[in-house]
């Protein structure tokens, strides 16, 4: 999803996002049931990010506003 949303797959906010999953999420079972929730919904979500400009940018603000609490 984060390279539907920004295009890229090696901007600082989606390292911060992998960082967290690698630290934070993949070190206990709650966050690996997360992780795997996650990558079972996100190629749907990215097709439909893709195919939806306002909803693309919109995500992508959010997407950026939380990468910067991480």
């Amino acid at each position: 999803m984060a390279t539907a949303l920004n295009g890229e797959y090696r901007g600082e906010t989606l390292q911060k996002f992998l960082r967290f999953r690698d630290g934070r999420l993949l070190s206990n079972p709650l966050g690996r049931g997360i992780t795997q929730f996650y990558y079972f919904f996100s190629p749907a979500a990215a097709k439909l990010l893709v195919s939806n400009p306002a909803l693309r940018r919109g995500s992508r603000w959010l997407f950026i506003g939380v990468g910067k609490f991480l």
